[in-house]
């Protein structure tokens, strides 16, 4: 799912198909970086949607979409954009994906081979 669907999903508050915050932390560029300045935790607790990680922080979801919805115009190339900038947004926006990828991937899998240990620490 594209991240401006993603994001009209979440705003369109149909239920049962609430987008957790980790699927809009993948699909969103720049969504990271709200969610981080938010202190919204879209790794570990990335499991909760959207509605119900912004109740949990006192934050109002619909301002968060809002301020999601904004970074998103930010990842366009300017208009009459030559296809050199073109191409040059889009593989920003692929290297972009495929990291928060490989980071969830680390988090979700490999990291979570060691909780288990800590306890035993």
């Amino acid at each position: 799912m594209n991240a401006r669907l993603l994001i009209a999903v979440a705003k369109a508050k149909v239920p049962g198909v609430d987008p957790t915050i980790g699927q809009i932390a993948v699909q969103c560029p720049g969504a990271t970086a709200v969610f981080t300045r938010l202190e919204l935790d879209f790794c570990w607790g990335g499991q909760v949607v959207l509605k119900q990680a912004a109740s949990d922080t006192g934050l109002d979801a619909s301002a968060v979409l809002a301020e999601l919805s904004a970074v998103q115009q930010g990842n366009r190339p300017p208009d009459g954009a030559c296809n050199t900038w073109r191409a040059l947004y889009a593989g920003i926006a692929q290297f972009h994906d495929d990291l928060i990828n490989h980071i969830q991937s680390e988090n979700n899998v490999l990291f979570s081979q060691f909780d288990d240990m800590e306890a035993l620490l």
